[in-house]
């Protein structure tokens, strides 16, 4: 996570970090604390989670994401409920949550729409290698707006740490900015980790 906070002050790309692991090592509570840390340092963020199967979703990746919700820190400031994790304030509740909604490639269109112009937009399929192209196919309409985050397809990451396996892709408004920035070289000069 260090890693990640470091990369996205210094980001003069796509944010790509790979993590090899087993089973039962925390991925599940890694993509929780990436849906509270994403929904609760950006007002108005909006996202979606699903996952290979409706019984994935509700009873596991929804289920983690309960108890994450109980121990944050910030917890009052969101409702978690069956399918939503949504801001408590009343003026916001429709503009700043995460939805988990259940995929079908019959009806793919339920995955279409989500954008969120200027501000942060969080995407997580879990279990994603077994989500049909067609679901990831509509999602990629979010990528469009500028200053979008997507968390995705976790299952790639031993495999395809540098290609299909990415965990958040960054957009930035002005490009222009980047000559401002510190480059990945001069940032390991200075003590900096990554690759």
């Amino acid at each position: 996570i260090s890693d990640m906070a470091g990369a996205m002050r210094y980001a003069g790309e796509a944010i790509r970090i790979a993590v090899a692991s087993g089973h039962g090592v925390g991925k599940s509570a890694l993509i929780c604390w990436i849906i509270l840390w994403g929904i609760s340092t950006f007002e108005d963020t909006r996202g979606v989670v699903t996952a290979n199967t409706k019984t994935q979703l509700s009873t596991k990746t929804w289920a983690e994401l309960a108890k994450w919700h109980r121990n944050f820190i910030a917890n009052h400031w969101f409702k978690y409920e069956a399918t939503s994790l949504h801001s408590t304030d009343p003026n916001h509740k429709d503009t700043w949550r995460i939805d988990a909604i259940p995929w079908s490639k019959v009806n793919p269109e339920a995955f279409a729409g989500l954008h969120n112009q200027g501000k942060r937009i969080i995407i997580v399929f879990d279990e994603g290698s077994s989500i049909e192209d067609i679901i990831y196919e509509t999602t990629e309409g979010a990528e469009t707006d500028v200053n979008t985050e997507i968390i995705e397809n976790l299952q790639m990451i031993s495999s395809s740490p540098y290609d299909q396996g990415w965990m958040i892709r960054v957009r930035m408004s002005d490009p222009s900015e980047l000559a401002t920035l510190l480059t990945a070289a001069y940032f390991r000069l200075l003590g900096g980790r990554g690759t």
